[in-house]
Protein backbone atom coordinates (compact mmCIF):
# COMPACT_ATOMS: atom_id res chain seq x y z
CA UNK A 1 0.00 0.00 0.00
CA UNK A 2 0.95 3.89 -1.18
CA UNK A 3 0.42 6.18 2.20
CA UNK A 4 -0.07 9.85 0.53
CA UNK A 5 -0.56 12.36 3.58
CA UNK A 6 -1.86 15.70 2.59
CA UNK A 7 -0.76 19.16 4.65
CA UNK A 8 -2.68 19.94 7.36
CA UNK A 9 -5.18 22.47 7.06
CA UNK A 10 -6.97 24.57 9.41
CA UNK A 11 -10.54 25.39 9.10
CA UNK A 12 -12.68 27.92 11.15
CA UNK A 13 -15.27 24.95 12.53
CA UNK A 14 -15.27 22.96 15.73
CA UNK A 15 -14.08 18.83 14.93
CA UNK A 16 -18.02 18.23 15.95
CA UNK A 17 -19.29 19.86 13.33
CA UNK A 18 -16.79 18.50 10.88
CA UNK A 19 -17.02 15.08 11.80
CA UNK A 20 -21.35 15.72 11.82
CA UNK A 21 -21.60 17.15 8.47
CA UNK A 22 -18.85 14.35 6.43
CA UNK A 23 -19.56 11.75 8.39
CA UNK A 24 -23.06 11.86 7.17
CA UNK A 25 -22.52 11.74 3.17
CA UNK A 26 -26.01 12.96 2.44
CA UNK A 27 -24.55 16.46 3.75
CA UNK A 28 -22.79 16.71 0.28
CA UNK A 29 -25.96 17.41 -1.66
CA UNK A 30 -25.70 20.70 -0.20
CA UNK A 31 -22.14 21.14 -1.79
CA UNK A 32 -22.78 19.44 -5.15
CA UNK A 33 -22.92 22.51 -7.03
CA UNK A 34 -19.12 23.18 -6.24
CA UNK A 35 -18.18 20.09 -8.40
CA UNK A 36 -17.08 20.67 -11.42
CA UNK A 37 -20.10 19.18 -13.83
CA UNK A 38 -17.86 18.77 -16.90
CA UNK A 39 -16.31 15.44 -14.89
CA UNK A 40 -18.99 14.38 -13.18
CA UNK A 41 -22.12 12.47 -14.72
CA UNK A 42 -24.22 10.64 -11.97
CA UNK A 43 -24.20 11.25 -8.01
CA UNK A 44 -25.83 8.90 -5.73
CA UNK A 45 -25.92 9.19 -2.03
CA UNK A 46 -27.09 7.79 1.07
CA UNK A 47 -25.58 7.98 4.55
CA UNK A 48 -22.88 5.86 4.02
CA UNK A 49 -22.03 5.67 0.83
CA UNK A 50 -21.67 7.14 -2.32
CA UNK A 51 -21.40 6.35 -5.89
CA UNK A 52 -19.79 9.12 -8.66
CA UNK A 53 -19.18 8.95 -12.70
CA UNK A 54 -15.75 10.67 -12.48
CA UNK A 55 -14.81 11.27 -16.13
CA UNK A 56 -11.79 9.73 -17.24
CA UNK A 57 -11.68 8.00 -14.76
CA UNK A 58 -15.25 6.33 -14.82
CA UNK A 59 -17.12 4.98 -11.70
CA UNK A 60 -16.26 5.10 -8.32
CA UNK A 61 -17.93 4.06 -5.12
CA UNK A 62 -16.75 4.59 -1.59
CA UNK A 63 -18.47 3.42 1.47
CA UNK A 64 -18.09 4.27 5.14
CA UNK A 65 -15.77 2.15 6.85
CA UNK A 66 -15.12 3.70 10.21
CA UNK A 67 -15.85 6.61 12.32
CA UNK A 68 -14.37 7.71 15.32
CA UNK A 69 -16.29 10.66 16.85
CA UNK A 70 -15.09 13.86 16.45
CA UNK A 71 -11.83 12.77 15.24
CA UNK A 72 -11.87 10.27 12.44
CA UNK A 73 -13.78 9.38 9.43
CA UNK A 74 -12.40 6.45 6.78
CA UNK A 75 -14.00 5.59 3.75
CA UNK A 76 -13.02 2.34 1.68
CA UNK A 77 -13.51 1.86 -2.08
CA UNK A 78 -16.08 -0.88 -2.97
CA UNK A 79 -15.80 0.32 -7.10
CA UNK A 80 -12.36 1.92 -8.46
CA UNK A 81 -9.59 1.25 -10.70
CA UNK A 82 -7.68 1.61 -7.63
CA UNK A 83 -8.59 0.16 -4.37
CA UNK A 84 -7.68 2.62 -1.66
CA UNK A 85 -8.80 3.83 1.53
CA UNK A 86 -9.47 7.64 2.11
CA UNK A 87 -9.19 8.57 5.98
CA UNK A 88 -9.75 12.46 7.36
CA UNK A 89 -7.96 13.22 10.79
CA UNK A 90 -9.56 15.87 12.52
CA UNK A 91 -7.78 17.67 15.54
CA UNK A 92 -9.40 20.15 17.49
CA UNK A 93 -6.67 23.62 17.78
CA UNK A 94 -10.01 25.65 20.01
CA UNK A 95 -13.45 25.66 20.29
CA UNK A 96 -14.20 26.93 16.76
CA UNK A 97 -10.63 25.69 15.00
CA UNK A 98 -10.02 22.80 13.86
CA UNK A 99 -6.38 21.36 12.11
CA UNK A 100 -7.99 18.18 9.22
CA UNK A 101 -5.61 15.90 7.25
CA UNK A 102 -6.22 13.61 4.76
CA UNK A 103 -4.68 10.50 4.58
CA UNK A 104 -5.34 8.03 1.04
CA UNK A 105 -3.81 4.45 1.31
CA UNK A 106 -4.23 2.80 -2.23
CA UNK A 107 -2.77 -0.54 -3.37
CA UNK A 108 -1.05 1.32 -6.91
CA UNK A 109 0.91 -0.90 -9.22
CA UNK A 110 4.66 0.32 -10.16
CA UNK A 111 3.88 1.32 -13.23
CA UNK A 112 0.92 3.89 -12.37
CA UNK A 113 2.67 5.24 -9.30
CA UNK A 114 5.46 6.42 -11.70
CA UNK A 115 3.33 7.77 -14.13
CA UNK A 116 0.74 9.45 -11.19
CA UNK A 117 2.99 9.74 -8.68
CA UNK A 118 2.56 13.61 -7.83
CA UNK A 119 -0.99 14.10 -9.22
CA UNK A 120 -2.14 11.83 -6.43
CA UNK A 121 -0.07 14.09 -3.93
CA UNK A 122 -1.73 17.51 -5.46
CA UNK A 123 -4.93 15.50 -5.33
CA UNK A 124 -4.83 14.81 -1.82
CA UNK A 125 -3.30 18.61 -0.83
CA UNK A 126 -6.40 19.77 -2.79
CA UNK A 127 -9.13 17.10 -1.22
CA UNK A 128 -8.12 18.63 2.22
CA UNK A 129 -7.85 22.42 1.12
CA UNK A 130 -11.38 21.93 -0.08
CA UNK A 131 -12.56 20.30 2.62
CA UNK A 132 -10.93 22.92 5.02
CA UNK A 133 -12.96 25.91 2.84
CA UNK A 134 -16.60 24.25 3.29
CA UNK A 135 -18.68 26.52 5.85
CA UNK A 136 -19.44 23.46 8.67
Amino acid sequence: MTKIKSNPQTTEASAGKIFLTLSDLRNLEKIKSQLPADKIDDLEIDADSLRISVAPLGEVSVRVKEREPFKMIKFVSEQSFLPFELQINLKPVSEEKTDLQVVLDAEIPMMVKMMLGNKLKDFVDKFAEQLAKIKY
